[in-house]
């Protein structure tokens, strides 16, 4: 997910547009613009794919977080993050 949003060009092209920020679904300012858009689905496997529990996750961690661009840094802060919970 990190690097679907920060390191665009290190992704397979596959998953060039895998990901939408909510920005680019509404024409208006709202509170989550800056999250990962999450579409509806109607069966109960889409909610254990990729596509979704990692737009879930993404979303649910703090600001600060989503903004660190290193991977190595996210992943030592995510890893310290875990340990504490």
């Amino acid at each position: 997910m990190h690097k679907s949003v920060h390191h665009k060009d290190k992704l397979p092209n596959a998953f060039n547009n895998y990901f939408v920020s909510n920005d680019s679904v509404h024409m208006y300012d709202t509170r989550h613009r800056t999250d990962l858009h999450r579409h509806r689905l109607n069966t109960s496997y889409g909610y254990r794919c990729l596509k979704y529990k990692g737009i879930k996750m993404w979303n649910s961690l703090a600001n600060n977080f989503k903004c660190i661009k290193s991977i190595m840094h996210f992943k030592y802060l995510v890893k310290i993050l875990l340990t504490i919970v």
